[in-house]
């Protein structure tokens, strides 16, 4: 079973990140609000987010998995 960090609150936001992202913070990290998945460089955590459709994303993400 994967497990998520809860790592950073900002503009409402709860975003997190995989626990299969080990220790660094080079990663990708989301954030679920409604219907709609938010995206962001854990680098550059003040940067650009992209904004997606939840089901695109799950679509997305399974398609990932199944590689």
């Amino acid at each position: 079973m994967r497990q998520h960090r809860w790592i950073h609150e900002s503009c409402g936001l709860r975003w997190l990140k995989s626990s299969r992202s080990g220790q660094g913070d080079a990663c990708v990290e989301v954030a679920l609000q409604g219907t709609v998945v938010f995206v962001r460089d854990s680098t550059n955590r003040e940067g650009g987010r992209l904004r997606v459709p939840l089901r695109c994303w799950s679509s997305f993400t399974a398609a990932v998995r199944s590689r």
